[in-house]
């Protein structure tokens, strides 16, 4: 039987010779993946994969970034988001000897087990995991960074109107004075080196400590109240909160190296007013040692 010889229009060299900067696949859903045995389960996985065109290809081969795909998930290895991102940046640019640079997205929902503060019903504290790795190369195939972000949502009371209720009504010190709580959005972000990991859990824990409270789902009664009293006695600003994370960082994050970037973004969604407010912290790590030094 004659062998029948395929064309191959992705080599061809394309009409117009320029570089395309990323091109690739979106959104690949891969199964269920365990974070490992505190009993953290990551859903809605989500995949994308990315290479650099130079001028004289006209396309990628698809194909075979999907089979990176799916060849590195279906191991079942305990590898966490951040490694399974350089892992995959680095094999889909091994796969396609044209393209100089890959770029890999993974994003994910963290399901993390604890229970209700009063009646003790299991529940899961659920956050939005990111994570972006990109490889290069240049003589060999090589990672060169990677991005780890997690998004909460959470609880802030309201410090400036609980001292202002306390002078109007005599109750200067008591704890349960009345404040207005907002839903608050906090996100963190870290840049890390190739080798360098951060447990997801570490960082959801630092942004919702940082809060009045965490936002819980499915409360019974006794345990809105105390959700509630909770955060009156610790009101916070979202400036504290971002503030507080920095600080928990540099604490807890020292084997990170100094260069590292940190993003941290506090969202409070208002309850007395008709906008929100919002507190961003961006800088080194070394930057933010620094600052809290001289603090």
């Amino acid at each position: 039987m004659r062998r029948l010889r395929l064309p191959d229009p992705q080599s061809e060299r394309p009409r117009v010779r320029l570089r395309i900067n990323l091109v690739g696949v979106e959104g690949v859903t891969v199964p269920l993946l365990s974070t490992g045995g505190d009993g953290e389960v990551l859903q809605d996985v989500k995949i994308s994969a990315f290479l650099s065109l130079p001028p004289d290809r006209r396309g990628i081969h698809a194909s075979r970034v999907y089979e990176a795909i799916l060849q590195l998930t279906n191991d079942r290895r305990s590898w966490g988001l951040d490694q399974m991102a350089t892992e995959l940046s680095v094999a889909v640019l091994e796969r396609d000897l044209g393209c100089e640079r890959s770029d890999v997205v993974i994003t994910a929902r963290l399901f993390e087990p604890t229970t209700s503060p009063i009646t003790g019903r299991a529940v899961y504290l659920t956050s939005r995991v990111r994570v972006t790795a990109t490889s290069v190369r240049d003589g060999v195939v090589r990672p060169v960074r990677k991005v780890v972000s997690v998004r909460v949502a959470g609880v802030t009371a309201c410090p400036c109107a609980k001292s202002v209720i306390q002078a109007l009504t005599g109750e200067e010190g008591r704890d349960y004075t009345a404040t207005h709580m907002q839903r608050t959005i906090a996100e963190l972000s870290v840049s890390l080196r190739p080798e360098e990991s951060v447990p997801l859990s570490s960082l959801t824990r630092m942004l919702r400590d940082s809060m009045s409270s965490p936002a819980y789902p499915g409360l019974k009664r006794l345990d809105e109240a105390e959700v509630v009293m909770r955060a009156v006695t610790k009101p916070v600003f979202i400036e504290d909160a971002v503030r507080e994370v920095v600080s928990s960082i540099v604490r807890e994050l020292g084997h990170l190296h100094p260069d590292d970037r940190v993003t941290v973004r506090m969202r409070s969604v208002e309850s007395l007013h008709d906008y929100d407010m919002l507190a961003v912290y961006r800088g080194r790590l070394h930057e933010a040692r620094a600052l809290l030094g001289n603090g």
